[in-house]
């Protein structure tokens, strides 16, 4: 039996996608929670110094899309990525623009000033209360910067709010003919979608606009139901 371990922060929406991709292909995994006061440690392990990767069999695997790519090409059923090639094509772009869009909305609405402390210990809470302390004023300057600089984080609430409607109106339309996004079966894309969107719904922003959209909540259920979705 190929022994496969997943490093990882559980918050992670990119780590949250490894779960499940390892969940829906019935892949026997352990998890190692990687500490927060020892980020500096991962680029020993992983070159990009980024969460997730995994270790199958001695090898080192990073980048969330690299690791989906690696466990449908050793472990192809049940599929991911469609035969099609025009589908598979759609698949992929599709898992980009969730990866580098709608990531950039969830880490804006859940670590953003309204929602900070409610969802700041979901990263920090395994550290000691006195650097919690510490550590909160400057994780949450980071957030600010990272979404500042990438864009999103310069757009003022009302701005956001018409993104995010837009975006989940997109999704809704995008699954509404067979309930996936792409064809009629799950796929990468759906996965992907799904990992970043109900994180934005962590935050009252999202968790709002979700609210007038029951049929994007169902599509949540399905894809959480087929990937045995554990959410932090």
């Amino acid at each position: 039996m190929a022994q496969l371990t997943l490093y990882q922060f559980a918050v992670s929406p990119f780590c949250d996608k490894v779960r499940r991709i390892l969940a829906y292909k019935n892949i026997p995994f352990e998890v190692y929670e990687w500490p927060l006061a020892e980020v500096p440690r991962i680029a020993e392990v992983n070159p990009t110094g980024k969460l997730p990767f995994i270790e199958w069999d001695g090898e080192i695997i990073g980048d969330s899309t690299d690791i989906a790519l690696a466990v449908e090409a050793r472990v192809p059923s049940p599929p991911l990525l469609p035969a099609d090639p025009t589908q598979r094509a759609l698949v992929l772009a599709l898992e980009d623009w969730a990866d580098e869009s709608l990531y950039f909305y969830e880490m804006c609405l859940r670590f953003g000033d309204e929602d900070f402390d409610r969802n700041f210990p979901k990263v920090a809470g395994t550290l000691p209360p006195d650097v919690q302390t510490m550590m909160a004023p400057m994780l949450r300057e980071n957030f600010k910067q990272v979404t500042a600089t990438q864009g999103v984080g310069r757009k003022p609430k009302e701005q956001l709010a018409r993104d995010v409607e837009r975006l989940f109106a997109t999704i809704e339309a995008l699954q509404q003919p067979t309930g996936f996004v792409v064809g009629d079966k799950l796929t990468l894309a759906d996965i992907a979608i799904v990992c970043q969107a109900e994180c934005i719904t962590d935050s009252r922003l999202g968790a709002e606009t979700l609210s007038r959209h029951p049929a994007l909540r169902d599509y949540f259920a399905r894809v959480d139901a087929l990937t045995h979705a554990q959410r932090v």
